[in-house]
C-alpha cells in the first residue's frame, strides 16, 4: 500500500502560484544542466521510502486545503552533494572515465540508515549499526545520540558495483566508512574480490565486545590473496593500511 507526503506550500495563495514556482525552478534546473524535475528540499528524509516510491504522492495543502498533488519519483538523502560530485567530474571532462553511484556500500543489498547532514562533517557521517555507535562521537556531536532520527539510503555490495559499473578489474579501492569496512570486506566473497587489485582502507578500532580489528581484517583479506604492503597505526582509534593481491 503506498504511502503519502503531505506539505504546507507555504506563500502560494492558488495552485496557480505553486505551479508557477515549480515552473520557474524546473526552468532553472534545466538552465544548469540538471534534471527537469521538481525537487522539493524536506528538513527530515523520509524513512519509509520504499512506500513512498510505490504510487505515493506529495499532496500540497493551500489556503487550508488540500489543492495540489505530485507524483514522487525519487527520494535522495543529501542531493546538493551527489549533484555537485556530478558537475565537478562535468566540469573536468571526466564523465568518459568516472561513474557517480549515489549509494551506500554495504555487506548486502537494501536500505540503510545514515547520520543525518545536520551539523555532521561529511566525512564522519556512517551508516547506523551497533558496532558503528560510538565512532567519531567528538565529530558527529548529537548524532551520536541513538534517539536523533537518521537518512535512509540505498545499500550497493560490492558485486553491485561492479555489475552496475560493467567493470571486470579494479586497479585500486579506498575505502573510509566508518567502522563498517569490517562488515563490507570480510563479508564479500573471494569471487568478487578477486576483481580488485590493490585496497587502501581506512580501519577503526569497534568497540572491545565486537572482537573486530585490523589483525582479524588483515586474516581474512590475506585468505583472499592479500597481502598487507603498508599499516599505518594512528593509535588514536584508527589506521590506514594498503593490500594488495599477489600476482
Amino acid at each position: 500500500m503506498p504511502l503519502h507526503l503531505i506539505k504546507l506550500s507555504v506563500g502560494a495563495e492558488s495552485v496557480k502560484d505553486l505551479k508557477g514556482w515549480i515552473a520557474d525552478r524546473i526552468k532553472v534546473a534545466k538552465s544548469k544542466g540538471q534534471p527537469a524535475h521538481h525537487i522539493h528540499i524536506t528538513r527530515m528524509t523520509p524513512k519509509r521510502v520504499e512506500q513512498l516510491l510505490a504510487g505515493g504522492s506529495l499532496y500540497w495543502v493551500i489556503r487550508g486545503e488540500i489543492a495540489a498533488r505530485e507524483k514522487l519519483i525519487a527520494i535522495e538523502p543529501f542531493p546538493e552533494t551527489c549533484r555537485r560530485l556530478r558537475k565537478h567530474v562535468e566540469d573536468n571532462q571526466l564523465t568518459d572515465r568516472v561513474t557517480v553511484l549515489n549509494c551506500a556500500v554495504a555487506e548486502e543489498s537494501g536500505w540503510g540508515e545514515m547520520d543525518s547532514a545536520e551539523g555532521i562533517p561529511s566525512p564522519y557521517r556512517r551508516i547506523r549499526s551497533e558496532n558503528t555507535a560510538t565512532l567519531n562521537t567528538k565529530h558527529r556531536g548529537i548524532a551520536a545520540l541513538d534517539e536523533l532520527p537518521g537518512v535512509p539510503v540505498e545499500n550497493r555490495t560490492l558485486a553491485d558495483i561492479l555489475e552496475l559499473t560493467d567493470a571486470d578489474h579494479i586497479d585500486l579501492m579506498k575505502m573510509n566508512i566508518h567502522g563498517y569496512e569490517y562488515a563490507v570486506l570480510m563479508k564479500t566473497p573471494g569471487r568478487v574480490l578477486q576483481h580488485f587489485g590493490r585496497i587502501a582502507v581506512l580501519y577503526h578500532e569497534l568497540p572491545a565486545v565486537a572482537n573486530m580489528g585490523k589483525t582479524q581484517l588483515f586474516s581474512c583479506l590475506d585468505k583472499s590473496g592479500f597481502r598487507l604492503v603498508r599499516d599505518k597505526d594512528t593509535r588514536r582509534g584508527s589506521g590506514l593500511a594498503v593490500l594488495s593481491r599477489a600476482s
